[in-house]
């Protein structure tokens, strides 16, 4: 018994050896979880310190981006204004040559068509005399109508002055 006794003493021993190594790995085991704990919060947080200086990052980037685009919409919009203002005014400047071409056009037909109708009157006037001239040469006429005559060539003469 006394064997027993000892075998059990030393298997209660050996189970008290066993608890306190197992004792110990699981206090093992807990420090390193909560190192690794520590670990994944720093890595963690680097991780979103970094995403937040990222997302600054960009923040800033677009809104300067943002002005830029300003700027410039403002810069084009005057450069547009200048442009399509320099357009019409080249268009206004070619619309004022061609009207003064067509009023010059127009003052030489005016100047043409009057010498053309002055020579036509003229013509026709001469063509009346003559014709009066002749008829009054046929026609014995009476005195009375012959003083007529002569005051109808005087007043067609005067026409021709």
């Amino acid at each position: 018994m006394r064997s027993r006794c000892e075998q059990l003493y030393l298997l209660i021993k050996e189970y008290e050896n066993l608890l306190y190594s197992k004792d110990q790995q699981l206090l093992n085991l807990e420090a390193k979880l909560k190192h690794a704990k520590e670990e994944i919060n720093k890595i963690v947080n680097t991780k979103v310190f970094s995403r937040g200086n990222n997302l600054i990052y960009e923040l800033d980037k677009s809104a300067r981006q943002l002005r830029l685009i300003k700027d410039n919409i403002y810069s084009l919009e005057s450069g547009v204004k200048e442009k399509v203002r320099l357009y019409y005014e080249k268009d206004l400047s070619d619309t004022r040559v061609l009207l003064a071409e067509v009023k010059s056009n127009f003052g030489r037909y005016r100047e043409n068509m009057s010498a053309s109708l002055k020579a036509d009157v003229a013509d026709n006037i001469n063509q009346i005399e003559e014709r009066m001239k002749v008829r009054i040469e046929k026609e014995e006429v009476p005195k009375k109508f012959a003083s007529k005559a002569d005051q109808l060539a005087n007043k067609y003469s005067q026409l021709l002055k």
